[in-house]
């Protein structure tokens, strides 16, 4: 998920780097107005050079243990524009069972009630697994629910 872009006054010297603090408050407004818990810590490694097309890998830490959620800095010109991209979910139980529900209402044209749980949101990792249930009245199923490298889920209905 791209979170759109930032503009930072690199600091003057011979070789210009982007303004950390101004990069860690930039980071955390933008992924604040998107995600929910709150953000309580911005970590990105310093000195952050100036660099069209150059990524930095910073962390996100997330209030309620939802955890810390990697996320990856794009500087789009030579001019310290960035753009910020979540590498993992923030996903409540709730949110994935309404995309699964969606998903088997699409692929099967009938109505689904779907358990995954009751947990907040909170980073999903890349490669985490997890049970929901689903049922559409008569059929009650089993569905593994995957985090792909790409940040999305999978669906897999367990056979009869």
């Amino acid at each position: 998920m791209v979170l759109g872009w930032l503009t930072l006054v690199a600091a003057c010297s011979t070789q210009r780097n982007l303004d950390n603090q101004s990069v860690i408050q930039q980071v955390q407004e933008k992924v604040s107005a998107s995600l929910k818990p709150e953000v309580v810590k911005v970590d990105c490694p310093e000195p952050i050079k100036v660099k069209q097309g150059a990524t930095i890998d910073c962390s996100v830490q997330l209030a309620n243990d939802a955890g810390t959620v990697p996320v990856r800095l794009t500087q789009t010109n030579d001019q310290g524009h960035l753009d910020i991209e979540l590498l993992a979910p923030v996903l409540s139980d709730a949110q994935i069972a309404r995309q699964l529900r969606a998903v088997l209402v699409k692929q099967y044209s009938r109505s689904f009630e779907v358990e995954c749980g009751n947990d907040p949101a909170r980073v999903r990792p890349l490669g985490e697994s997890f049970l929901c249930r689903a049922h559409d009245g008569s059929d009650q199923r089993s569905i593994t629910v995957s985090v792909k490298d790409d940040a999305t889920l999978s669906f897999v209905i367990a056979k009869r």
